[in-house]
């Protein structure tokens, strides 16, 4: 870019489309080289390449991965699918904060269901879900997540859910 030049809407999308696959390969823990493949179109046959920290069991999953799936995608359901990933987390956590009362989202079936996990856990799995297109994150200024199809099959116990724990760093 020329100094003093913004960019327009269109290389802003491009680039906001970039970061987005970028952030979706760190966080949808599956084969990385599967994820490189598919990327450029080619398909990818081996059950695992042997040598990504997914295939070597680098990252350890988390029990019941499923049902933790629908915790989170249910409660993306009761917030009308209209917040964002700090909105829904606190609602998980049990979180006691004023937009959560304002909002009657402290009243939910799914508020405190994850009242023993941390803030970034459970953000890592909401993570997990966007980069499985489980959930879909909609809005650019304020982004909301959005339950995808995929997503509505593991609310429906129509699919399984594998998620993993983050490594210490």
């Amino acid at each position: 870019q020329a100094a003093g030049h913004a960019p327009d809407s269109a290389q802003l999308a491009g680039a906001l489309t970039r970061l987005s696959e970028m952030r979706n390969f760190a966080t949808r823990l599956v084969c990385r080289h599967r994820q490189l493949v598919e990327h450029f179109g080619q398909s990818y046959e081996a059950r695992d390449c042997g040598a990504c920290d997914v295939c070597l069991a680098e990252v350890a999953t988390v029990a019941g991965g499923t049902i933790l799936a629908q915790k989170i995608l249910s409660a993306v359901v009761k917030v009308g699918q209209r917040y964002g990933a700090g909105h829904v987390s606190d609602v998980l956590r049990g979180a006691a904060t004023a937009a959560l009362e304002r909002a009657g989202h402290d009243q939910l079936s799914t508020y405190g269901l994850l009242k023993g996990h941390a803030t970034g856990e459970i953000r890592g799995w909401i993570d997990q879900l966007v980069g499985l297109d489980l959930l879909r994150v909609a809005g650019e200024r304020y982004p909301i997540l959005v339950v995808a199809p995929l997503g509505g099959e593991v609310l429906k116990s129509q699919r399984e859910v594998t998620l993993y724990e983050w490594p210490e760093p």
